[in-house]
């Protein structure tokens, strides 16, 4: 609706520009010596052609330009951009916690990134809210990746998630218990990310976990 009352504006002062440029014209264009060999109504015929032209060639770059702007908008709304922590210790071993999502499948404590808040402090916060733990969290990603959100029976939405490392320090007891926060190995962890999950997200998680593993590991 927004682009619709935009276009709706545009077009009007398009208009009335071109109106008034074609009176102009009209009346200063008539003492040319091109149209002194036309008569009145010849000249008016030809300079109408021109505005009409014109008009239409601004009309279709608006259009374009609105078109274009519309699809970015919707697929720009159409990714949700949340945050998640990769929650780790090593004790001797490196290890990582998941937790687990609505639908059962295994995931990072994650969330939806707020107005005003911080990437990285999104992600502290859902780490505890999630999995109950407290700890050092770097304040820029390591990577991100992308999971499909499923809303409803037969609807999703694609999660573009920044990951940032949390060194667990604390573990507390969790606000979700459903969330069943478990350790993992690396190797058990990409194997447990990866069930239940189409081929193109599973990758993406088994991506982040050899990126983390690499990292953690030097």
């Amino acid at each position: 609706m927004e682009n619709f009352w935009k276009a709706s504006l545009s077009i009007c002062g398009f208009s009335a520009v071109a109106a008034f440029v074609f009176w102009s014209l009209y009346k200063n264009w008539l003492s040319l010596p091109i149209f002194s060999r036309l008569n009145q109504n010849y000249t008016f015929i030809l300079m109408l052609v021109f505005l009409i032209l014109t008009f239409a060639a601004l009309s279709l770059m608006l259009i374009t330009y609105l078109k274009v702007n519309s699809t970015k908008e919707q697929e720009n709304n159409s990714i949700v951009n949340q945050s998640a922590a990769f929650c780790y210790r090593k004790n001797p071993e490196l290890k990582v916690m998941l937790v687990r999502t609505s639908g059962r499948r295994w995931t990072f404590p994650k969330g939806t990134n707020v107005e005003g808040q911080s990437n990285y402090s999104t992600a502290r916060i859902n780490a505890l809210e999630e999995a109950g733990v407290k700890g050092f969290i770097q304040k820029k990603p390591f990577s991100n990746y992308k999971h499909y959100k499923q809303e409803l029976k037969n609807d999703g939405k694609d999660c573009l998630n920044e990951i940032f490392f949390l060194k667990v320090d604390e573990v507390v007891a969790c606000n979700e218990a459903h969330r069943k926060p478990t350790w993992f190995t690396f190797d058990e962890a990409e194997i447990a990310l990866r069930e239940g999950r189409d081929a193109f997200y599973a990758k993406e998680f088994s991506r982040v976990i050899n990126e983390a593993k690499i990292i953690l590991s030097t």
